[in-house]
Parts: C-alpha cells; sequence; structure tokens
C-alpha cells in the first residue's frame, strides 16, 4: 500500500512537473505598443510580445485587405525560446505592393507548449488601420519675410488637410506652429526667431507631420538682417559675492564650498544652466490664441542699464573666470518702482528662480512670453489673468543683481528674442498684426 502511495506520488509529481514545463496552458500576449489607427508612407510598427511560460516560438505580421501581405516572420530556437520581445518592424505600404487604404493588420505568436501536438498556444491580434501614403503640401500665405538676427518674423501657411503638428525649422530650433485661432481652417501661423547665437545662412523650412506620420518640408524664402551685439567686461570683487551668493545658495538649495571664486562658477555657471532649462520649460506650452493687444510696454522713466545679448566676460581680482550672454534689457528707475505687465496674457510662473531672483512669467499667448526678474515683492500669481500696464510686483535686486533694476525679457517658444521690436507700435502692426489679419480674412 506504501508502494503505491509513493508511485503515485511520483507519476503526479512526474505529470506536474512535464504540465509546468512544457504543457503550457496560456498564449502569448501581444502588445503594438505605438498603436495607430493611421499609417504614413514609412511607419516603425513597436510590437511587444510576452509568454510567461515556455517561450516564444513564432510570430508573424500580416496585413490583409482582402489581400494578405506579409510584412514580418520569425522562428526562434527551440533550445532557448525568448520569454520577452521588444521588436521594431519597418513598414512601407508602397514598397510592399499595398493598394487601398483600408484593412487590418494582424499579429500572431506561438508559444513553445506541447499541449496542441507540438503546436503550441497560438495568439492573435487584429487592429483596423487606414493608410494615408500623402504628405500634405504646404502653401506660404504670408509674404516679404525678414527677421533681424535675435529678432521675431511670423509666417502663416495653409496645408491640404488638417495635419498632427506643424513647426518652423531654424537650425536646431523648432517653433510651433498654431492652427488658426480665428476660423476653422488647415491654415497655421507660426512665431519664430532667427537666434542671436546663429550663424546667418542657414536656412529656414517649415515642417508640417499629419496623422500617418508623413512630414512635408517646404524652404522659407526670408531676409536675415544682420546685427552686431555688445561685449563687455564685467568685474566681480569679494563685497558682492558676500554679500549676493549666500542667499542665491540657500534659496537653490545648493551647498557652499567656501570658496568665493567656486560657488560664483557654481552659480553663474551652473546654476544659470539650471535656471534657463527651467524658463524653457515653463515657456514651452501656450495658449493657441493671441492674448496680448497691440505693442508691448516697458518700465515707465527707465534707463538702459544692459542690452539684449550683450557677451559677458566676468573677471575676478584681474582674471577671466566665467563668461554668458544677458538675454534680456536691464532697466533702471527708482527704487521699488512698480513693474508693468507688458501686455494682456496668463501668468505662468511667479516665485524665486536662482540668478533672476524672484520672477513673473507671463503667456502671451503662440508661444510669446515675456519675463520680469529681480523683483524685490511679487503682486500676482499662477494663474492670473493681467491686462496691459497691471502691476505685477516691484524692482529689487534679488538674485544676482547688483542694484535696484528690471531684467525683461521676451521668449518665443523658449527662445530669446529682442525685446525692442516688441516694444514698436509700427513693427508691431506691419510683421505681427498684418500676419493675424491673413487668418481673421477680413
Amino acid at each position: 500500500m506504501y508502494k503505491k502511495a509513493v508511485i503515485v506520488l511520483v507519476v503526479l509529481g512526474l505529470l506536474s512537473y512535464l504540465s509546468l514545463t512544457y504543457l503550457e496552458w496560456s498564449p502569448p500576449s501581444i502588445q503594438w505598443v505605438n498603436q495607430t489607427p493611421y499609417l504614413g508612407l514609412r511607419n516603425s510598427l513597436n510590437i511587444r510580445i510576452i509568454d510567461r511560460g515556455r517561450g516564444i516560438k513564432r510570430i508573424e505580421v500580416i496585413y490583409s485587405n482582402g489581400k494578405k501581405t506579409p510584412i514580418f516572420s520569425a522562428n526562434y530556437s527551440k533550445e532557448k525560446l525568448p520569454t520577452l520581445l521588444n521588436i521594431e518592424v519597418p513598414f512601407e505600404p508602397l514598397k510592399s505592393g499595398i493598394r487601398g487604404t483600408g484593412g487590418k493588420l494582424i499579429i500572431t505568436a506561438e508559444d513553445g507548449s506541447y499541449l496542441w501536438m507540438g503546436k503550441g498556444n497560438l495568439k492573435r491580434a487584429e487592429y483596423r488601420v487606414t493608410i494615408d501614403p500623402t504628405p500634405p503640401s504646404i502653401e506660404v500665405l504670408s509674404t516679404d519675410h525678414v527677421v533681424l538676427q535675435g529678432g521675431t518674423e511670423a509666417v502663416v501657411f495653409r496645408t491640404s488637410e488638417d495635419v498632427k503638428e506643424a513647426w518652423i525649422e531654424v537650425g536646431d530650433h523648432r517653433f510651433k506652429a498654431y492652427r488658426n485661432p480665428f476660423r476653422d481652417e488647415p491654415a497655421y501661423i507660426a512665431l519664430f526667431s532667427y537666434p542671436y547665437n546663429l550663424k546667418r545662412g542657414r536656412p529656414v523650412f517649415i515642417v508640417a507631420k499629419d496623422r500617418a506620420g508623413n512630414e512635408s518640408k517646404k524652404g522659407l524664402s526670408i531676409l536675415v538682417k544682420p546685427k552686431l551685439y555688445r561685449s563687455r567686461r564685467i568685474k566681480v570683487g569679494d563685497g558682492f559675492l558676500e554679500r549676493k551668493l549666500p542667499e542665491i545658495i540657500s534659496a537653490s538649495g545648493l551647498e557652499s564650498s567656501g570658496d568665493l571664486l567656486k560657488d560664483f562658477i557654481l552659480v553663474n555657471h551652473d546654476l544659470r544652466k539650471r535656471n534657463e532649462e527651467r524658463i524653457r520649460e515653463i515657456a514651452s506650452g501656450s495658449s493657441p490664441e493671441p492674448l496680448w493687444k497691440g505693442a508691448f510696454i516697458y518700465l515707465r522713466n527707465a534707463k538702459v542699464e544692459a542690452n539684449f545679448a550683450d557677451f559677458r566676460s566676468y573677471y575676478y581680482k584681474g582674471k577671466k573666470v566665467d563668461e554668458a550672454y544677458h538675454l534680456g534689457y536691464d532697466l533702471a528707475s527708482v527704487k521699488k518702482a512698480p513693474v508693468p505687465a507688458s501686455n494682456r496674457g496668463r501668468v505662468v510662473f511667479a516665485g524665486y528662480n536662482g540668478i533672476y531672483g524672484n520672477t513673473v512669467i507671463i503667456d502671451h499667448g503662440l508661444g510669446l512670453f515675456s519675463l520680469y526678474s529681480h523683483l524685490s515683492s511679487i503682486d500676482v500669481k499662477e494663474g492670473d489673468m493681467v491686462e496691459k500696464g497691471d502691476t505685477l510686483g516691484r524692482t529689487g535686486e534679488t538674485g544676482l543683481a547688483g542694484g535696484d533694476h528690471l531684467h525683461f525679457a521676451i521668449l518665443v517658444e523658449g527662445v530669446y528674442v529682442n525685446p525692442v521690436e516688441w516694444w514698436d507700435p509700427r513693427w508691431v502692426k506691419n510683421r505681427i498684426q498684418r500676419r493675424l489679419q491673413l487668418l481673421k480674412g477680413d
């Protein structure tokens, strides 16, 4: 009796082992990671297959629209079947001889189970897709495009269909285009800059990508006017550093090295980069419609202390220790002068930002932002809508400021531009408002 029980247990254990090892019951799982209902001229299908048992023996991808077209297939070694596959399958409909726009993408995966006479468990996933092999066409509606190096320009264009995204490409910079905010049509406007530090001669492109991923690129005829920016030598002394660095280091969560020069480099170079990244992040999401009205205004009765794109070389005890661009205007008036909102918009940042001290950033729509720094106090909060001339706070010397003043800047899609143009009513009317008028169609 005892021997029979042992034999039964051994047999059950052996069957259990064989069942768990070879007779897998669950099929693999299939996931089309970048699933989309639209496929274009060139596609990359990211597919993930997972099997929690024996492993994956075979996979196949076909396209079916009455006719089955093989796209991809693979068989795997029985000695070591993979349990996880992340595969990138290229799919180019025209090269594959596919005609028509509607069909199904069928993905099948078979595992290594011996349950069904060695055929394995089969999993099949079907996805209804539309093939769109035609890139959108681009028609430029605005004319006479002229931009000052470091300045702003606007372009209006139309596409043959509503596109997923469109932008202006200048060197490595990408400026988002916004769909017509006034009428329901596939027309777009983009504010863009030819950056102050970009060598002249680089082409400017309009790029549009449709929902199927087809991309069109059109060169923009534009005149880039040269602009020379100043170079300045800035002396920093122990008194200034002893007065300013502790505030900035403590408020920014940094740790002092105990050495004034090292701390200055930490703040002026390393922290500056971090602060600029934060500003670009804030200025990356904008209202899809213009919130501003007319020309921008500036601090009343102010003296210009520093210009846009001044290249600064910093000297400590007669030795050059750092350098940086000054990307705004420094405007000095009386101490703690009221700082007006340069135009209508929404406050998207109101707080402390390292070298800039107390700062307010306003979104004016279509990727346009204004920045106000070194404030002694802030009178607005994030989310507030402000009108042109509303008081944002008071001038001060927080951050890396040597005296009471306002650091004012304008950004387009996170790129600093020369504010002087935006203060000029004639320029705003001719270069910006006329472009917007094209979209209104009045």
